[in-house]
């Protein structure tokens, strides 16, 4: 009989830690499930989230090879503000090309979109993906491509800013706008992109570029947004 209690008195304690034990664990489990189930709406790592979207497309889209072009010679009985020759291959040929049909000029359009509860500030650029020569005796990759960034109002473009030649060494940088896109909105800016006539360019023509558009966050988070075009 001793001996029996002795059994049941070690039974019974090892039943008692066993249950404390699966107590502690239910409680711990218990815990982290409701942590992992904060209410809508509350501090979580969410409402940090990059909820936003990049759109990037040609508006003037054209199979002919790009060929140089002077962006203020001035179109003879055209009427200004439309009468210099990138303004008038986007608000009156509305092909970005000339009288002749040859290709001056390719624009862009890029869409971002916000899904998120703030608003949204990001910082805009070029990055050179490749920038390849013809395959031919002397052919030379481009060095006069120029960006410019254009704003629309109705169905007219406006050229702004200050022309930029966009970068000619791969991984290289040029940088473009900083907009702002409002909670759950959007908004779109164009780019347009353009051989700039410097004298005898002989050597680029047939020369290929992929450029990368790139907008990335202010917020020092490094989220980015981007989209990629090429021109030849």
């Amino acid at each position: 009989m001793e001996d029996n209690r002795k059994g049941n008195g070690i039974f019974l304690g090892i039943v008692g830690v066993a249950t404390l034990i699966v107590a502690i664990i239910g409680a711990s489990f218990a815990y982290f499930s409701a942590q992992a189930s904060s209410a809508e709406g509350a501090v979580n790592l969410t409402a940090y989230e990059f909820n936003a979207g990049l759109s990037l497309r040609e508006i003037y889209p054209s199979d002919a090879k790009l060929i140089p072009v002077d962006p203020t010679t001035v179109i003879e009985n055209a009427t200004a503000p439309n009468n210099t020759n990138l303004a008038y291959a986007l608000n009156v040929a509305k092909k970005c090309t000339d009288d002749a049909g040859f290709k001056i000029c390719a624009l862009y359009e890029i869409t971002i979109t916000n899904g998120g509860a703030t608003n949204l500030t990001l910082e805009g650029k070029i990055v050179t993906n490749t920038n390849e020569a013809a395959e031919r005796s002397g052919a030379t990759a481009f060095s006069n491509l120029t960006y410019r960034p254009v704003t629309k109002n109705g169905e007219l473009y406006t050229i702004g800013g200050t022309a930029t030649t966009l970068n000619q060494t791969v991984d290289g940088v040029t940088a473009t706008d900083t907009i702002t896109v409002n909670a759950n909105s959007s908004t779109t800016t164009y780019a347009l992109i353009y051989l700039n006539d410097n004298g005898d360019q002989s050597s680029e023509m047939g020369a290929t570029y992929t450029g990368q558009i790139v907008y990335t966050s202010t917020a020092g988070n490094g989220n980015q947004l981007t989209g990629t075009f090429t021109v030849s």
